[in-house]
């Protein structure tokens, strides 16, 4: 690590299964938290100018998104990371819980000795100038940690 180097901290919460009211089959979702903050309330913080500065949107509707499932999340955050800024990657999904109708999505680049997440965007594509640069082996353990989780929801699913 480069001496002087200040690096954004990235970990994971879990939400257990059960702990959320929603019309869809529950389960652990995974809760990012960058610098100590909730992704959620990050993207909300950035939404909420955007959503005040449109007429026909409600302020309500900033940081309208939930936490992703681990197996969805692990998935896009590895190809994203393969494609090196090509493919983006989720990062909260709808209420819905559908991906593709409304989310947070990143870029994520890989340095020698680092992982960046910026272009942070929406379904409204408004750009939000965020961007976070992780320590390469502090964010491998923030990715094995999710697919734990991923691991072990597929488990409980070929256990039905």
């Amino acid at each position: 690590m480069p001496e002087n180097k200040t690096y954004d901290t990235i970990e994971l919460k879990v939400e257990p299964a059960g702990t959320i009211e929603k019309p869809w089959p529950d389960c652990d979702r995974c809760i990012i938290l960058i610098n100590g903050k909730d992704i959620l309330d990050i993207v909300k913080d950035a939404e909420l100018p955007h959503f005040k500065n449109e007429p026909d949107l409600s302020e309500d509707g900033a940081g309208d998104y939930i936490h992703m499932m681990p197996t969805e999340l692990y998935e896009d955050l590895i190809e994203a990371e393969k494609s090196n800024g090509e493919e983006i990657a989720h990062v909260l999904c709808c209420t819905c819980d559908e991906v593709g109708c409304s989310s947070a999505r990143i870029r994520v680049f890989k340095t020698d000795d680092s992982i960046i997440w910026n272009d942070f965007r929406t379904i409204r594509d408004w750009d939000f100038g965020l961007s976070y640069e992780f320590e390469i082996n502090q964010y491998r353990e923030f990715l094995n940690q999710v697919k734990k989780y991923a691991i072990k929801l597929e488990q409980l699913k070929n256990k039905k």
